[in-house]
């Protein structure tokens, strides 16, 4: 017994037999209760861990669309073959106006010469425009080109952010399940402590049974003998009917 209180008869008391003499009531009450709080406290443990959320899928970077510069590099090839075209034009206007003026022909019209110098003139204003526009046409080649050449650096850079993006979010990956298994094996160990203790507790329970009379009889004597480990023992005589005596001791 824990108290006194655990022994349900007195000396005098006549019992049936199987009736209880003794029950401690009060230990098997508390230990029933750590019990359902330790059962609890283990169906709440029990339930898996969840996972780390899915890593967010890193947007694809959209590829540069291919590019030859044909339209460019086919009026810069117009260009040239106009400013080649106008140069002959410009030395062929030349040489005549060079003959003329050599040749010394009284019969020759005093406003050739003249009209042949405003050809000429002419005809070097139109390789000055057709050298102006192959200029024109060279320079929207090389910004083409150079736009080209920052397009391909700004896709690098994005490409390179998305490489880290992808790393970044590998590590974050690795650590959340790092996190998780941790989580889990503390788990696995807390769960094997809970369920020492219900095994412990439950032998401590079976312990706590009733104690009962083996027969039908008068209680003689009552006395309690020592406390051993916070537990009072006790002997108890009973006369059963019939003339027989028995003792029992109740821990």
């Amino acid at each position: 017994m824990s108290v006194p209180s655990d022994l349900l008869v007195k000396e005098g008391d006549r019992v049936e037999a199987g009736q209880v003499l003794a029950d401690r009531v009060r230990d098997r009450d508390r230990i029933e209760a750590r019990i359902e709080r330790l059962q609890l406290q283990k169906q709440k443990m029990s339930v898996a861990i969840a996972g780390p959320p899915p890593t967010r899928p890193v947007p694809e970077v959209v590829g540069l669309p291919p590019t030859s510069f044909l339209d460019e590099l086919a009026a810069v090839e117009r260009q040239r073959r106009l400013v080649e075209a106008a140069e002959v034009e410009v030395a062929n206007q030349q040489r005549m106006l060079d003959m003329l003026v050599s040749s010394e022909n009284p019969s020759l019209p005093a406003a050739t010469v003249p009209h042949e110098e405003a050809v000429l003139e002419q005809r070097q204003q139109e390789l000055a425009q057709a050298e102006a526009e192959l200029s024109v046409a060279e320079g929207q080649l090389q910004q083409a080109e150079a736009e080209r050449q920052y397009q391909e650096y700004q896709h690098s850079l994005e490409m390179r952010k998305r490489a880290i993006a992808l790393q970044q979010a590998e590590l974050q990956r690795q650590e959340e399940l790092q996190h998780q298994q941790a989580e889990e094996r503390d788990r696995a160990f807390e769960l094997a402590q809970l369920e020492s203790q219900l095994q412990n507790l439950e032998a401590q329970l079976f312990t706590l049974s009733a104690i009962r009379s083996p027969y039908s009889g008068v209680i003689q004597r009552l006395k309690i003998q020592e406390q051993r480990d916070q537990n009072l023992i006790v002997e108890l005589s009973l006369v059963a009917d019939g003339g027989s005596g028995a003792a029992a001791t109740d821990p």
